[in-house]
């Protein structure tokens, strides 16, 4: 096997959505746990109130993890893909690409928004992260990183008065209003890293 057909092997590896889904499979069971203690505690009374804000408070934590699961995949693959794409020294058309174009390859346009699924996904992963440090108003955001993902999510729908940002991105991500169905996010990385592997593979003839 040479260094190619190692490259190719080693990102055909980092894809595994079986490894992905399994990660993911323990906070979908979270999530639904989640919904039920606040289906259980729904007698219209105080007590109820508070339960459903801290059932959604932890169910916004846990999409979050979810995004920072998936970020941590898809940094994996663009890693392997541009690594593989230099050392076949032939650089696909548009290359040699960095992270923020690999996440624009291979992947389907959100809706009426400029990004791509696998680009949203990293974003939204993004958003989560860091938006407690954001400055506000979100306008007066400065940092161009900042302002990338800023514009992103804001594209998809958050608004910085906003307490359920989470669960309104990945809404429009997933397509789903069950929120503890994770899948969809799965066959995004998935589909986009078997698309980039079978993609650079027929470029180099293999």
């Amino acid at each position: 096997m040479d260094r190619i057909d190692a490259g190719l092997k080693l990102l055909e590896l980092a894809v595994d959505g079986d490894g992905l889904e399994r990660v993911l499979h323990p906070i979908e069971e979270a999530i639904r746990a989640s919904f039920l203690r606040m289906e259980d505690a729904d007698d219209g009374s105080e007590f109820a109130d508070i339960v459903e804000e801290e059932e959604a408070d932890v169910v916004e934590n846990l999409l979050g993890a979810a995004f920072v699961v998936c970020q941590a995949r898809i940094a994996k693959i663009t890693t392997r893909f541009v690594r593989l794409e230099t050392a076949c020294g032939a650089p696909l058309p548009g290359g040699p690409h960095k992270k923020h174009t690999v996440v624009r390859r291979q992947s389907p346009t959100v809706g009426a928004t400029t990004y791509t699924t696998v680009e949203l996904i990293n974003h939204v992963a993004n958003y989560y992260k860091h938006h407690s440090e954001w400055h506000r108003p979100w306008s007066a955001i400065a940092d161009p990183m900042t302002k990338r993902t800023r514009d992103a999510v804001i594209s998809l729908g958050a608004d910085e008065a906003a307490i359920g940002n989470m669960r309104r991105l990945t809404r429009e991500l997933t397509g789903d209003d069950d929120l503890s169905n994770l899948e969809p996010l799965v066959e995004a990385v998935v589909t986009w890293g078997h698309r980039l592997r079978d993609e650079i593979a027929a470029h180099l003839g293999r």
